[in-house]
């Protein structure tokens, strides 16, 4: 599984990105099948998670999220992304188990 983050950054001017890719690493020698994922996001509060969702990325997609393109509560943190397999069983993938 893939992770990205976001640092916590003092200087509020600065608007970081991360490049999400869905994709495999090896498209000639992969033998996983590629399928459409949730984006899942979290940061550490007083030893709980917080988790929020910013909804699907395709398969064989990639997209530039900004962190200031996430939900306010998340401006000011240290913000982990993370991928959760599409399961049609799971209606809100914040609370899918992995």
């Amino acid at each position: 599984m893939n992770f990205y983050f976001f640092l916590d950054h003092p200087d509020k001017n600065l608007n970081s990105s991360v490049d999400l890719v869905n994709t495999p690493p090896l498209r000639k020698w992969s033998k996983q099948k590629i399928e459409d994922v949730y984006i899942n996001i979290f940061y550490s509060s007083n030893n709980e998670w917080v988790f929020d969702d910013l909804g699907k990325l395709k398969a064989n997609e990639f997209r530039t999220i900004y962190k200031n393109d996430l939900p306010v509560n998340f401006y000011d943190k240290s913000v982990f992304i993370s991928f959760i397999p599409f399961n049609v069983d799971c209606i809100k993938p914040k609370f899918c188990s992995l």
